[in-house]
């Protein structure tokens, strides 16, 4: 390989090199980034060796060779709070985390997911039965503790409606572990700092919940058929069962992942909806002519058809998971440029969702796009919210199921505009966080 054929970059500074101009604006310092320096982007932070990849060929090479040539960004190992998610599915390379995903697909199946639907509609029919015409509401705050119900009920068979407040608290406090700078993490893991002992106090809280939740499952003795049974009875090759421990950190997995990732979406997803009324009534148009006044079930997904188009533009824009990172664990090469072994790698659905050579358009919010077979006509990894390769969501389906059920159970009986005096603003974190929540005003239908 010619060690000389090294990416172009912008200039950094003399110390720190470019991460004051990343953590000051990581969106839209990587969107310059890209958009001046092409497909493969040299940047430099402090003892690390980072490449922005912005081609959907080369973000495919580097995705389908994930286990190989590649393996998760070694920050994800590292970020305080994902010290809670040490040896399970998000965490875990390699065998251990085939073995995982092995386990735990069963819980995914097509005909596992279609049972979960009622439970969908259920719950969000709940939660707007307690909501009042006209009334402000952070629909940010509503949605994470809606999607929280859900995934408790449909993977864990678990009724968290006593609880809910309560971990929905746990997990902001958890959230700030994420986005915790390098040099406070290493501080913090030696020093008693207030947020140190505020993050591991929120930490012991959660697992004192899910034990809870484990321990009432054994106890009771009853197989659900869901994820937490799928898990407590599987076995490894070599016929081990799995532990507590391993239970407890899977459990937690998917109760913060799951709820985090659904409810963050479908917050944008009204976000988008309450700023371009056009759009919301076309989606009540689709909901009427194909629902009447019933609700949705598992049987009308593939027939609202515009309502899917809807979520796949909100992803788009605003895809929860807003970049991915990746390790190179020996040299190589991506788009004829040298990679190094250590080399960390970022793809950015952000950047590559918002680039004018795929997307006409691309800052605005046009459902209707995705109505010209699009997904057919741009580069496969030109669109990748859920990511790709062996490490793709195992939730996909599950995840985009409920994006429809419950934007049509709620479009069905409420229309939204948003707050003119709570402006929303966008922080990248583990996922895209509207700051101080989305503010609407319910009108019933």
């Amino acid at each position: 390989m010619n060690p000389s054929r090294i990416p172009p970059g912008p200039k950094g500074r003399l110390l720190f090199g470019h991460f004051p101009d990343y953590a000051h604006d990581p969106l839209g310092f990587l969107t310059r980034s890209a958009r001046s320096y092409g497909d493969v982007v040299s940047l430099r932070v402090p003892g690390t060796r980072l490449y922005l990849i912005n081609n959907p060929e080369y973000i495919e090479q580097v995705l389908s060779e994930t286990n190989v040539t590649f393996i998760n960004h070694k920050g994800i190992r590292t970020t305080p709070a994902l010290r809670l998610f040490r040896r399970a599915l998000l965490t875990t390379e390699g065998t251990d985390w085939q073995n995982q995903r092995r386990l735990a697909y069963p819980a995914f199946r097509h005909e596992r997911i279609a049972d979960y639907a009622a439970v969908m509609v259920a719950c969000t029919e709940q939660m707007l039965d307690s909501w009042r015409d006209g009334e402000e509401r952070d629909l940010h705050e509503d949605l994470i503790r809606l999607n929280l119900a859900i995934v408790a009920r449909t993977l864990f068979n678990s009724d968290l409606s006593g609880g809910i407040g309560e971990i929905a608290t746990v997990f902001d406090v958890l959230k700030e572990g994420f986005v915790t700078r390098n040099w406070m993490r290493s501080l913090g893991a030696v020093l008693p700092l207030p947020n140190s002992r505020k993050f591991e106090q929120a930490a012991r809280r959660l697992d004192r919940m899910v034990d809870s939740i484990i321990l009432k499952r054994k106890n009771g003795g009853a197989d659900s058929g869901d994820l937490l049974s799928i898990l407590m009875s599987a076995h490894d090759e070599d016929g081990h069962s799995i532990t507590t421990e391993q239970l407890r950190r899977e459990v937690l997995t998917f109760l913060f992942t799951g709820h985090k990732a659904i409810g963050v979406a479908m917050s944008w997803t009204w976000y988008l909806l309450a700023s371009y009324p056009d759009v919301q009534k076309r989606l009540l148009s689709e909901l009427r002519n194909t629902l009447g006044d019933r609700r949705p079930s598992v049987n009308d997904v593939p027939q609202l058809v515009y309502t899917m188009m809807i979520v796949k533009e909100a992803l788009r824009l605003y895809p929860p998971g807003w970049a991915v990172g990746r390790e190179a664990v020996r040299e190589c090469k991506v788009g004829g440029y040298h990679v190094p072994a250590g080399t960390q790698l970022v793809l950015s659905q952000w950047v590559t969702h918002r680039d004018p050579r795929f997307f006409e358009r691309p800052e605005e919010f046009w459902p209707e796009r995705w109505g010209r077979d699009l997904a057919k006509q741009i580069p496969k990894y030109a669109y990748f919210p859920f990511g790709g390769g062996a490490r793709s969501c195992l939730g996909r389906a599950f995840a985009e199921m409920n994006a429809v059920l419950v934007l049509a159970t709620m479009a069905q009986r409420f229309e939204m505009s948003l707050v003119s005096n709570h402006p929303v603003e966008l922080v990248p974190s583990f996922a895209l966080i509207p700051k101080e929540g989305i503010w609407v005003v319910p009108l019933a239908r």
